[in-house]
């Protein structure tokens, strides 16, 4: 679908060639990396898993995780400053490359690890807080590590320093908040239509991910052309993340339907060629 959309709106020449290299670089829909990472994640998950659970108390497993979180989190909260620069530029350094390293930042790249390290922790052991505590404090961190972007762009184009990160400080917390929070819902006590929804919209979850490059450059290019202010722009945001979140909806329903009949097509014909080789 992307390599489509982008022969089509870029007017671009997409050959066989550059497809086929497209999709093994993962490069062909632009967000890919994210299975990228995953395929081979998968493969470790065994392992890791034995690591886990080969911690017979919790304060060993609590070891385990704060020792990932020390290695690749922390760093971002102690090196996104610059503190060799005069005081003025402490909290909002000129400039990105100038960011003070006062931590040690090597491993920050296996992040990935620490967040598994951390569900895996959350799942069996939930967080000793109320849950409507826990949404409290998903909304104030989503406000103040907002406002600190904010802050920290104002008047320059946008740079996203180390505590914003995938591995970033901020975007840890947020992402505990969010996952203990969605762990304690009771779907449940929902109505079935709404279960059902909700059903959909998960089975399409990396279908929608995957396709919301399509809706952003559409959304994008809409914007653009609509307003030239930045602060018009933000004004469309609700919309413009609906527009985009309805459009690789369906599209990836599309890719389920497209699938399940691809799959049942190709089953249905191997099992003919079965019935066929039994037969005396």
């Amino acid at each position: 679908m992307c390599a489509l959309f982008m022969a089509n709106f870029f007017d671009k020449t997409v050959t066989l060639n550059k497809f086929v290299s497209g999709v093994l670089e993962f490069t062909m829909a632009p967000y890919a990396w994210y299975v990228e990472m995953y395929i081979m994640f998968f493969l470790m998950i065994p392992f890791i898993n034995l690591m886990y659970n080969g911690l017979e108390s919790r304060k060993k497993k609590i070891i385990l995780v704060g020792t990932f979180i020390v290695v690749a989190i922390l760093p971002s909260l102690f090196n996104s400053f610059s503190f060799y620069e005069t005081t003025q530029l402490w909290f909002k350094p000129e400039n990105y490359d100038n960011l003070s390293k006062i931590f040690p930042n090597f491993w920050v790249t296996v992040y990935p690890f620490a967040y598994y390290f951390i569900g895996c922790y959350l799942r069996e052991y939930r967080l000793k807080i109320k849950t409507i505590v826990l949404v409290i404090l998903l909304v104030i961190s989503i406000f103040l590590f907002g406002l600190l972007n904010l802050y920290r762009n104002f008047g320059s184009i946008w740079k996203t320093y180390p505590y914003a990160d995938w591995g970033g400080f901020t975007t840890c917390i947020i992402a505990v908040l969010l996952f203990e929070t969605v762990k304690r819902m009771k779907t449940n006590e929902l109505p079935t239509f709404i279960r059902r929804i909700l059903m959909l919209m998960s089975q399409c979850s990396l279908g929608i991910y995957l396709t919301s490059y399509i809706g952003d450059v559409i959304a994008y290019d809409l914007l653009n052309k609509k307003y030239t202010s930045i602060y018009d722009k933000f004004s469309c945001f609700l919309p413009t993340v609906l527009y985009v979140y309805v459009i690789s909806l369906l599209l990836s329903i599309v890719i389920e339907i497209s699938f399940f009949l691809l799959t049942k097509f190709v089953l249905g014909e191997l099992k003919g060629v079965a019935d066929t080789i039994r037969k005396p």
